[in-house]
């Protein structure tokens, strides 16, 4: 709320006009400007700011949409290449791998104490 001392350095008037049923408020000795006019000028602003955030949110949406049909199709054309690649890794690698990725996943079950594995599990681990 508006205290005594705003009020003693911005004083506050007000203007009645009860032929067309409205008022002008003014604070700190504010003069009385043409309203129609500036609120025009603050609509205008508005909507341009509006319009322009809104432009560019559509903007961002189409460029997404671009580039992830562009790497589908990319995807479409290089995938015989990734799979050929994926395949030439040595069998024992591949081995090593799905051991490895099998202890982290019982690790991180125990730890979490998730896990139902039984003794014999936990003893093929150490």
């Amino acid at each position: 709320m508006l205290g005594q001392r705003f009020f003693s350095s911005f004083p506050l008037s007000v203007i009645v006009d009860r032929v067309n049923n409205s008022y002008i408020l003014a604070i700190g000795g504010a003069q009385i400007t043409n309203h129609d006019k500036q609120l025009l000028i603050v609509i205008f602003v508005t909507m341009t700011i509006v319009v322009s955030i809104l432009g560019l949110v559509i903007y961002k949406m189409i460029s997404i949409r671009k580039r992830r049909l562009e790497a589908d199709e990319w995807l479409v054309q290089n995938q015989a290449k990734l799979i050929n690649y994926a395949l030439q890794t040595k069998p024992e690698e591949a081995e090593n791998i799905t051991d490895v990725l099998e202890m982290s996943k019982i690790q991180s079950e125990i730890t979490t104490g998730k896990s139902n594995i039984r003794q014999g599990m936990l003893d093929k681990i150490h």
